[in-house]
């Protein structure tokens, strides 16, 4: 009798670990589903935003297929929102291109005075680590993004509209762009912020009047 309460127990203990094993698999998959930048994209899209280098007095609306950005103000991005995958028009007023999406894929779309970009983002899939996403938006043929105090290269310099990613490590520190060749390069600040575990931020170097300004902005998802 009592060496059958035993493998009664030990039958129970077995069935108890299988249960919480389950459901650690289950939670860990549940979570894998959302992105480090929020809600995870429905089945068969990819996500999309739109920064708009302009002044702050100037708006735009992006149209991408039955999906409307905007209006965006000047030095202002979007949110990532879902845009199911295929081909389409990508419309605002007097212009238009081509955007092919992709599911599951992230892109933000340059928009200037002159030019509309669509830029292919590195998703952040590192939880343990920020990540720091540079786009030059100006007209500038080389922008880098360094540490503001001892001018360490973060990103190395990128030409006009296109954007470049890295992880980091979620540390205290100031950033600052250069702008123009590496023999004399013209030094623009940051604004502070604080690196975050699992945020991605992204700087945008752009000219909305005479220089080249920047602004920073942690990405997130919106989905309606």
């Amino acid at each position: 009798m009592q060496f059958y309460r035993v493998r009664h127990v030990l039958r129970l203990l077995r069935a108890g670990a299988a249960c919480i094993v389950i459901f650690l698999f289950v939670s860990f998959s549940a979570a894998a589903q959302e992105s480090v930048y929020g809600p995870a994209a429905p089945p068969g899209a990819g996500f999309v935003r739109v920064f708009f280098a302009a002044s702050p007095a100037e708006t735009v609306t992006v149209d991408i297929g039955n999906v409307a950005f905007g209006p965006v103000s000047g030095g202002a991005v979007t949110p990532y929102r879902p845009v199911s995958e295929g081909l389409y028009l990508l419309r605002l007023p007097g212009r238009e291109t081509e955007l092919f999406t992709r599911a599951g894929a992230y892109q933000t779309v340059l928009v200037t005075a002159e030019e509309i970009a669509v830029v292919p983002d590195r998703s952040h899939e590192d939880p343990a680590k920020a990540q720091l996403v540079l786009y030059n938006v100006s007209t500038r043929a080389r922008v880098a993004l360094v540490t503001a105090e001892a001018g360490q290269a973060v990103i190395p310099a990128l030409a006009p509209l296109t954007g470049s990613a890295i992880a980091v490590n979620a540390v205290a520190v100031r950033f600052a762009v250069t702008v123009g060749n590496d023999d004399s390069p013209h030094t623009v600040e940051v604004a502070p912020f604080s690196l975050r575990r699992g945020a991605s931020f992204s700087i945008f170097a752009f000219e909305p009047g005479e220089g080249v300004v920047t602004v920073v902005d942690q990405a997130s998802v919106e989905v309606e």
